[in-house]
């Protein structure tokens, strides 16, 4: 088994009174997830999420902290992988044009109570969850209307 680092964004933002969630949706399988990819040579965890998140969504972000990993394996040209998934929580600073990518069908903002409906991946979704506490927090958002997602 061939092990393999990469890390992501989980951009949230508020919006219209509600918190939104940046996700994309991949072109082969047609699965709504963060955007994330590999680490190249002589980045951290950190960089790789900023420079993915900005190439596969077009948005430059802020990074807040790290939120947490996720562990998974697949198969690829007839390899077993074990892949390590580093997620940070992200603000947007600016939308930019997005790098065409054939990975990546489409990038869409969600309420959180959707997005978490929408998600194929239920280690994403946990991690979100995570990531949603402490946005409340930092946003001082705690009783206010955040969605239902916490419940």
């Amino acid at each position: 088994m061939i092990r393999v680092y990469s890390s992501g964004g989980i951009v949230l933002q508020e919006h219209q009174g509600g918190t939104c969630l940046l996700l994309v949706r991949k072109r082969d399988s047609g699965a709504w997830t963060l955007p994330k990819g590999h680490l190249d040579t002589g980045e951290s965890e950190e960089q790789t999420a900023v420079r993915e998140v900005r190439e596969e969504t077009g948005y430059a972000v802020v990074v807040n902290e790290k939120v947490g990993e996720i562990c998974f394996t697949y198969m690829k040209n007839g390899q077993h992988f074990e892949e390590v998934a580093s997620f940070f929580l992200m603000e947007p600073l600016r939308a930019g044009a997005r790098e065409a990518t054939e990975e990546i069908g489409d990038v869409q903002w969600f309420p959180i109570d959707e997005a978490l409906d929408l998600m194929s991946y239920e280690n994403e979704k946990n991690l979100v969850r995570l990531a949603l506490k402490s946005w409340k927090s930092r946003n001082n958002l705690v009783g206010k209307r955040a969605g239902n997602a916490l419940q």
